[in-house]
């Protein structure tokens, strides 16, 4: 399937996109976080019908997801009642499954995300995921339940947990695995983040300790993804939940995966960095990537990201003091909006003076 990408949303706001720059960019999905929710229900249980979420969000041409977990600040923890997730609204609430879909059905989305919660990396992190993967299945159930009796036109994305449990991981896919008839596709959660502690040489009864026979986690992840994209439908969407960073999405896509989280760029703006890239290398360097994951082994297609994930490429820090007084705009080849307004040093000020909007 083709690739499609989800831009997540920052209290319904595209973050340092405005309605002109973001033309260009063929935005199709957005994510809201399930804590932004929370925080606006009262607004939004007093908009007109006629007016429609879509509609005052500007958002009428996309598709709305809504999920609990964001990759870029941690709006969601477990917490040890088996009904309830914690997310953070202005502190952190428990919140039901049963809030979760009310509150999420008055976005009216296309697609919901089963409510799950991060893991933990501490040493009780072992049991915090196989709590949180206990959980997930319940939610799971109560989502289908809740659509069927409410008629919902939302469409199910199960929450896929287990980080690098092979066990695990199978425990929660073969779950998921029972309801394929009841949901539109996997959402993979935990793939671009620390291993729970310890949980590849307990819970897999590795011989070794990690520290002495770290397993490779792309390999893994490779495994995860296609023995997935195996066993659901070929229709059905495989989204890999993180935040988007380009050579990411490269991998998982060769290895079975057709939706993207897409909060890089967010993160690295919101971090007062500018990713400079040439169009086309990268576009070269995809195209290359994709024959060769047909006729090459995957061992050939990792030597070719790695030696050329950096090409034509540069991470640039707007708060360095070096660009205070550099008039000139980013990439003066660049057409884009801010290049053709905007000098790296009044980005700086505006970086350093926290009036970025």
């Amino acid at each position: 399937l083709k690739p499609e990408y989800i831009y997540t949303t920052y209290s319904g706001t595209l973050y340092n996109l405005t309605l002109e720059n973001q033309k260009d960019l063929n935005i199709n999905h957005v994510n809201f976080i399930f804590g932004d929710i929370l925080r606006l229900e009262e607004v939004f249980q007093k908009i007109p019908k006629s007016l429609g979420i879509k509609k005052f969000y500007q958002f009428e041409s996309k598709n709305i997801f809504v999920s609990s977990i964001d990759f870029s600040a941690k709006r969601s923890r477990g917490c040890d009642l088996k009904d309830s997730v914690e997310i953070d609204n202005y502190g952190f609430k428990k919140i039901k499954n049963e809030d979760y879909l009310r509150i999420s059905s008055l976005m009216n989305p296309e697609f919901l995300i089963t409510l799950t919660e991060e893991n933990r990396t501490q040493t009780n992190g072992m049991k915090s995921l196989k709590r949180n993967i206990s959980k997930t299945k319940r939610f799971l159930e109560e989502t289908i339940e809740y659509k069927k009796k409410n008629n919902s036109s939302f469409e199910i994305l199960a929450s896929w947990q287990g980080s690098y449990s092979n066990k695990l991981r199978e425990e929660n896919l073969k779950s998921i695995l029972e309801h394929k008839d009841d949901i539109r596709g996997i959402v993979v959660h935990g793939l671009f983040l620390p291993p729970v502690f310890d949980q590849i040489s307990k819970e897999d009864e590795v011989e070794n300790k990690i520290a002495e026979n770290k397993p490779d986690l792309t390999d893994l992840k490779k495994s995860y993804i296609e023995n997935a994209r195996y066993l659901l439908d070929e229709n059905s969407l495989l989204y890999v939940a993180g935040i988007g960073e380009p050579t990411q999405v490269l991998e998982t896509y060769l290895f079975g995966a057709n939706m993207f989280e897409s909060s890089f760029p967010f993160i690295i703006s919101k971090k007062g960095f500018a990713w400079d890239f040439n169009v086309n290398i990268w576009t070269q360097f995809t195209n290359n990537l994709v024959n060769a994951s047909i006729n090459t082994s995957y061992e050939e297609v990792k030597i070719k990201i790695n030696q050329n994930k950096n090409r034509g490429s540069k991470m640039i820090n707007l708060n360095l003091v070096e660009f205070e007084k550099n008039v000139l705009p980013i990439n003066q080849s660049c057409s884009c909006y801010t290049c053709q307004n905007f000098s790296v040093s009044y980005i700086h000020h505006l970086l350093n003076q926290h009036e970025m909007t």
